[in-house]
């Protein structure tokens, strides 16, 4: 059997037909507004009293699993020789497995503007990443320089709508 295609309606907007129409719009815009900011607080402090009330039997669960995993890592330290086959680094332990592995080795750099003036110094660029990229501020400043250039293409402002109810701050 052949599926049958879908049509998805189009949301028809009309326009609004009076100025005192879109005042109206407007108002009403900036009150459903204000209730999706109460809703989010609602639900914002609906879900604070959630995680309040498990938090504490979170945690205690979180440190019996690390008191637990640090006995198991002491005791399988001791007894490694014993669990693991030659040459293996995980154990199979019936209820779940253990493994040691070494981290890949990783570069830690202090003071990044000293590091490169000292590998320069020493003539170790190849230790040196030079990034190049497209200034386009540049391109910017000066469009009838890069006109003929594949690829670029320079956008003009894009006017766009906005509508800003009125709102009172109380400071």
């Amino acid at each position: 059997m052949a599926k049958k295609a879908k049509i998805k309606a189009v949301a028809t907007i009309t326009a609004c037909q009076s100025l005192e129409q879109v005042q109206d719009f407007i108002r009403h815009i900036a009150d459903k507004n204000r209730e999706v900011i109460r809703l989010q607080a609602k639900m914002n402090d609906e879900v604070a009293a959630i995680t309040n009330g498990y938090t504490e039997s979170i945690n205690g669960l979180k440190q019996e699993i690390e008191q637990m995993t640090g006995a198991v890592e002491i005791w399988c330290a001791a007894n490694r020789s014993k669990i693991l086959e030659k040459g293996l680094k995980t154990a199979n332990l019936i209820t779940g497995e253990v493994s040691w592995r070494f981290s890949p080795p990783s570069v830690s750099l202090r003071k990044i503007e000293d590091v490169i003036a000292s590998l320069k110094e020493k003539g170790l660029t190849q230790f040196i990443r030079v990034k190049e990229e497209v200034n386009k501020e540049a391109i910017l400043a000066d469009p009838l320089a890069v006109k003929d250039v594949a690829g670029v293409t320079i956008k003009s402002g894009q006017e766009f709508f906005e509508i800003k109810p009125f709102e009172v701050d109380v400071k």
